[in-house]
């Protein structure tokens, strides 16, 4: 069997254990590095010497591979390389573990007998460009979400989380409390979060049960969720997301049953009904909850966190497109940690939202990276102006 000759184009230490882990020594023997890093040219990593690319250098090592481990940077790597002459079929995408978390385009030039001849387990590397190859079909066949500025979305940057976090001067998590709420909209949120829970058969506004018992102790008001939808139907132009507690669909679907009930019982005609609900944003989790919450007619929030496919963000646009969804909502730590994958949200124009930051520097980096807004604990609208 041949031994191919394979010049690795991106190199650092993570790339060169996820390579140890898949390309098997015996059938391929790495020549070269290459790097568009000039701080890493010249060096010989693991006595191999990091090179920038060119057809010569690579007609000289006689090069039958560029495997290409810059997946963020793919296309861009793919059409550098082009441009100097370098044939197509010499161009492989590394087959990385997480491969179907990118968005690489059609990658139409991978070549199966060269991934078996020299991968470890081809069969699962076979079965990782598959799963790739089906979500980048879904993910191209979305088209670009419409603008819509009439949308929750759009009143504000800053979503008031568990009703807010400042309290008379205190600075108070997950409250969900009555004051919480007022001292919100004296500082002009128009866009609030609370959470849904059931406790002795009541709807009430609370994380968790700590956090309630909390709440009591410190002795501010809770909140019902008929109470909320009152304060809703005053308030036309707030707009309210509810994350709903629950441990099962039939928990999930006889919460939002009750509060479509509540909707009815407070309201006097139709028109009334129909302009509170859109005045409420449910958050869904998976694709089963998108479908509860659909039935219900509700305009709906995928918050990403319970999601078993959240990190593959081309899956989470598709199920968006499906089902109509305009907004996302990802964790903080899963925005720093992925931020290189998250224009494949943004360039299908849907509306990403991260949970929670409080810090203003924060807040200012993710909106330059074309995040719509923030869940916040304590920032205030005048922060953001004046900031």
């Amino acid at each position: 069997m041949k031994r191919f000759r394979i010049a690795v184009f991106g190199i650092n230490d993570g790339i060169l254990h996820a390579i140890k882990r898949a390309i098997d020594p015996r059938k391929a023997e790495i020549v070269l590095f290459f790097d568009n890093d000039k701080m890493k040219l010249g060096i010989c990593y693991m006595d191999i010497p990091i090179l920038e690319p060119s057809r010569e250098i690579i007609e000289t090592f006689s090069i039958d591979y560029i495997v290409v481990t810059a997946l963020s940077a793919y296309e861009s790597v793919e059409n550098q390389l082009l441009s100097m002459g370098i044939s197509q079929d010499k161009i492989q995408v590394f087959v990385a573990d997480d491969l179907w978390k990118y968005c690489l385009g059609a990658v139409v030039n991978i070549n199966t007998d060269f991934i078996k001849c020299i991968y470890f387990e081809p069969h699962k590397r076979l079965d990782i460009v598959a799963k790739y190859k089906e979500a980048y079909d879904r993910y191209s066949a979305v088209p670009v979400c419409k603008e819509n500025t009439e949308k929750w979305y759009h009143k504000c940057n800053l979503i008031a989380h568990a009703c807010g976090g400042n309290i008379d001067g205190r600075k108070v998590i997950y409250s969900n409390s009555k004051e919480a709420l007022y001292y919100s909209m004296k500082k002009k949120f128009r866009v609030i979060e609370c959470d849904l829970m059931r406790m002795n058969d009541e709807l009430i506004l609370a994380h968790d049960y700590e956090r309630f018992y909390e709440l009591e102790q410190e002795k501010y008001t809770r909140m019902t969720a008929e109470e909320v939808l009152v304060f809703l139907r005053e308030q036309e132009m707030v707009s309210c997301l509810i994350d709903v507690k629950w441990d099962s669909y039939e928990e999930y679907a006889f919460l939002l049953n009750e509060v479509e009930k509540l909707i009815e019982n407070i309201t006097d005609n139709y028109k009334e009904k129909i302009t509170l609900k859109k005045q409420i944003v449910i958050e869904v989790y998976d694709e089963e909850t998108i479908k509860i919450a659909r039935k219900k007619d509700f305009e709906m929030f995928f918050t990403q966190y319970r999601n078993p496919q959240g990190e593959c963000f081309m899956d989470t646009v598709s199920l968006c497109h499906k089902y109509g969804i305009e907004a996302v909502g990802i964790p903080v730590e899963w925005f720093w940690d992925m931020r290189k994958f998250l224009n494949i949200i943004t360039d299908k124009n849907i509306k990403l939202f991260v949970y929670s930051t409080d810090a203003i520097d924060e807040y200012s980096a993710m909106r330059k990276m074309n995040v719509t807004g923030v869940f916040t604990n304590f920032l205030t609208v005048s922060d953001i102006v004046t900031g």
